[in-house]
């Protein structure tokens, strides 16, 4: 359910503080996010729609009836909401509201004040927020749903990897990113896989994450992005600087942010072979297929037992036969990468 945790505001709808008097736009969330009626909204929604539609879908298959389980489960988005005591009241089965719900705080790890000016996190950082979510929920009844990559979101291989950091991590450099991509692509989406796989929770695998699917070209211009909130950023940046008295501004920080962090990253046509349009369709794509169709593909590493796409299927069964790692104690978590890389 799509950011179903904005749909109660605060009444009067009242202006933000301003708190950042050196940007036009001050945050609001706290007044639209999580806001006074929106449990009792849902809690309706519940009892009107979602147990009917689990009592139906029981009653339709035995094998439902037989386990117990029902024929769909809910998973609500909660975007800007860090704190899990706010997310834990959405799903705790006491409360009959929802089953799951995505928290944003983790595919937020790069983000700033826009969501398409990204900045450079640690290794720290990422390993805090999965910690926080993990061991919360685990102490206090709750679930997660687990997901790197999704409709809203940039690639994770070009995003989570380090890929391009200059060594003080002060720096991103697009030379220095094609190089890491060509020597740790593989190794850097395993190894994402094996992150994503051991976390507890239910884990959520959006299309072409599976054969480490990667950001679209840098050199591609505005008009290959149809996300309408990139094309705006994009114009409204180009005004300003046009009304600061440059008649031809250079906006290339605006597109190496647009290319990291972009949502049409992942909304290209899914990469299925090497033939025309990666195999999407054989019509006119609403836009471009990403340049490296011909080297990541699905058809390329489905029989590739040393493939990304087998590496997936290994860790998948590797979480099917060993379910202590859906539901582990925090105590025994490990970390394999400390430091503060």
């Amino acid at each position: 359910m799509d950011v179903i945790n904005m749909i109660s505001k605060v009444p009067g709808l009242p202006d933000a503080p301003v708190t950042q008097p050196d940007r036009e736009y001050q945050s609001g969330a706290n007044y639209f996010c999580n806001g006074p009626h929106v449990h009792e909204y849902i809690q309706e929604m519940n009892q009107e729609v979602l147990s009917r539609m689990y009592a139906l879908s029981v009653g339709l298959r035995s094998t439902d009836r037989q386990i117990g389980y029902p024929n769909y489960f809910t998973v609500g988005e909660s975007p800007l909401t860090h704190d899990p005591r706010d997310l834990l009241l959405y799903v705790l089965p006491e409360r009959k509201e929802l089953q799951m719900m995505f928290q944003f705080e983790l595919a937020d790890v790069d983000g700033t004040y826009h969501p398409l000016i990204p900045r450079n996190p640690r290794l720290s950082e990422i390993k805090s927020v999965i910690n926080k979510w993990q061991t919360f929920m685990f102490n206090n009844g709750g679930w997660n749903s687990l997901y790197m990559e999704n409709h809203d979101q940039a690639r994770s291989v070009s995003r989570l990897l380090g890929f391009g950091i200059s060594d003080d991590k002060k720096t991103f450099d697009y030379g220095l990113y094609e190089e890491d991509l060509k020597k740790f692509w593989e190794a850097g989406a395993k190894l994402l896989a094996i992150l994503h796989t051991t976390q507890g929770g239910t884990v959520f695998i959006y299309q072409g994450e599976e054969i480490g699917a990667t950001n679209v070209p840098r050199e591609w211009g505005i008009e290959e992005y149809k996300d309408i909130a990139t094309i705006n950023f994009y114009n409204e940046e180009l005004q300003l600087r046009k009304g600061a008295g440059t008649d031809e501004p250079n906006m290339s920080d605006i597109m190496d942010g647009i290319n990291r962090k972009a949502r049409d990253n992942a909304r290209v046509p899914m990469q299925w072979d090497d033939s025309s349009h990666a195999g999407f369709t054989s019509g006119k794509p609403w836009m471009r297929v990403n340049d490296n169709y011909k080297q990541i593909n699905a058809k390329s590493q489905i029989d590739d037992e040393r493939s990304i796409f087998s590496f997936w299927k290994k860790m998948i069964a590797v979480r099917k036969e060993y379910p202590l790692l859906v539901s582990f104690s925090p105590s025994e978590a490990l970390y394999l990468l400390t430091g503060s890389i």
